[in-house]
This record gives structure tokens, C-alpha cells and sequence, in this order.
């Protein structure tokens, strides 16, 4: 028997992997931060997997990172598969939305999520533009439960959350979930995995501004291959 590379061993090796990345981030420069979280957080969305995440990017005691958002977000490369949208923003803190276009267009045109979001007030024919000023809009008067669907979670998820208030769900991972858990799950360790190959490519030392323009991930997908 192996021990540390099935079961729980396996999974104590990624934890502590993932711990020894971010402890590095007390080390970086601000501009460095912003590159590294930006990657990092959209691991997921730059591997296709999701069609959006968000990143809240706030100033404390420690680091003024809203600050260094604001005058780094020009770092990051705008690919036809990687974006962004500030949804929100105040004197504290920004909110941006990471996101895959193409993805997000694929949740935006299921007609069932259509009929939804034009019952909240969206627009009746949704481009990706379309939806995200609406989004801002909504955003207003605080964070959307229909933020969900624009971060991929399936709509009978979305509504067991507004159902039960976010309780009695059947798992919880990146969201609570109410229907098909097992296919949640997956998908769960598929986001997870997606952030490793992003540590493991940064420890490796390359640069996030690499994996941001797809150069390290085709690296790696090269070596896997």
C-alpha cells in the first residue's frame, strides 16, 4: 500500500500544497497579488469548466488590494476565453466578475434561465452585454440570488436556495446544492484540480501572467499529454 497517494493521503498532499502556494502571497508585490489571485480564483472559468467566478478585491489593515486592482487590472490579458466586469464598487472594495464569454452565452440561452431572468427584470433577449449591465444594475441593492446562474450553478440549485434559504441542502462545495449531487460533486473536484495545475505550474515557477494568456496551461497540457 501506497500511503499518501490514494484516499485521504492524497488528499492531505493537495491540501498541503495548496497551503504552501498561498502562504507565499504574504510575499508579493501588489501588482504580483492582483495576478496571482485574478489566476488563481479563475482557475476554473481559464480551463472551461465554469463560466464565471468573482473575486472581491477589498483594502484592510494588511494590503490595500482594492487599490491595487484599480491600478493593476490592466495586467490582466482580455482573451476571446477570459474577461472581466467590475459588478460592483465602493471607496472599500471592488467585486469582479471573471468569466468565459462563450460559456456564459451558453447558460444565458437556455430558455428556461432566459424565462427566469426576464421574471427579475432582465432584458428579454439576453446578449452577454445585455445581462451583465443588468446584472450591475440589480447588483445595486446587493448581491443578486441570480448572481448564481451567471457563475454556472444549475438553475434547480438556484432555486432550492431561494426555496430553502440556503438550507437543507443535500451537499455543499462551491455551492449548496439541491439536485443530482453526485454530478455536483465531480464537477466540484474538476474546479479543485483545475486550481492544483495552476499551484503546481506557479511552484514550478512560471509566471500567472503565462497561465492567464493560456501559454503555461498548454505547457501543462503538453506534459500530460
Amino acid at each position: 500500500m501506497k500511503e499518501g497517494f490514494t484516499g485521504t493521503g492524497a488528499k492531505d498532499m493537495r491540501k498541503d500544497l495548496e497551503i504552501r502556494y498561498l502562504q507565499n502571497w504574504k510575499h508579493l508585490r501588489n501588482e504580483e497579488y492582483v495576478l496571482h489571485a485574478v489566476a488563481y480564483h479563475g482557475a476554473p472559468v481559464l480551463k472551461g469548466y465554469k463560466p464565471a467566478v468573482i473575486v472581491t478585491f477589498a483594502n484592510d489593515r494588511r494590503r490595500l488590494l482594492r487599490d491595487a486592482w484599480r491600478e493593476h487590472r490592466t495586467l490582466i490579458p482580455w482573451t476571446a476565453d477570459f474577461r472581466y466586469e467590475e459588478l460592483y464598487q465602493t471607496a472599500a472594495q471592488t467585486a469582479v466578475l471573471l468569466y468565459h464569454p462563450g460559456l456564459l452565452r451558453e447558460v444565458l440561452v437556455n430558455r428556461q434561465v432566459a424565462l427566469f431572468l426576464e421574471t427579475l427584470g432582465y432584458r428579454k433577449e439576453l446578449t452577454v452585454e445585455g445581462a451583465l449591465a443588468d446584472l450591475k444594475e440589480h447588483y445595486r441593492t446587493g448581491c443578486p440570488h441570480e448572481i448564481g446562474l451567471f457563475l454556472g450553478i444549475p438553475l434547480p440549485d438556484v432555486l432550492g436556495f431561494i426555496h430553502h434559504g440556503g438550507k437543507r441542502a443535500l451537499a455543499d462545495g462551491y455551492w449548496k446544492v439541491y439536485h443530482d449531487p453526485g454530478r455536483k460533486q465531480a464537477l466540484f473536484a474538476l474546479f479543485y484540480e483545475a486550481k492544483l495545475e495552476f499551484i503546481r505550474l506557479m511552484l514550478a515557477g512560471n509566471p500567472p501572467g503565462d497561465y492567464l494568456s493560456g501559454k503555461a496551461s498548454r505547457l501543462a497540457d503538453a506534459a500530460a499529454g
